[in-house]
C-alpha cells in the first residue's frame, strides 16, 4: 500500500460483514495521521501514533493500541 490517495496502489479487501464483498480502500498520509477511505463508503478510518500508543478512529470508536 502506498498513501498516495490512489486506488491503484491502496488496499484490495473484502468486507468484514460477509467476508466477500469486495472493497478498495486509498491511503493518504496528512499532517502525521494515516487516513484509509474506502472506495464509495463515506467513512474514514485514522491511524496516528501518540507517544507510545497507536490511535485507530473508526467511525465513533477509538481503539489505543500499548507498544510492547
Amino acid at each position: 500500500m502506498r498513501c498516495d490517495g490512489t486506488a491503484a496502489h491502496g488496499v484490495n479487501d473484502v468486507a468484514e460483514f460477509d467476508k466477500q464483498t469486495p472493497i478498495s480502500v486509498v491511503a493518504t498520509f496528512e499532517d502525521g495521521v494515516h487516513v484509509l477511505r474506502p472506495v464509495g463508503i463515506p467513512i474514514e478510518v485514522r491511524r496516528r501514533i501518540d507517544g507510545e500508543q497507536l490511535i485507530w478512529d473508526y467511525i465513533g470508536f477509538t481503539a489505543r493500541l500499548e507498544r510492547l
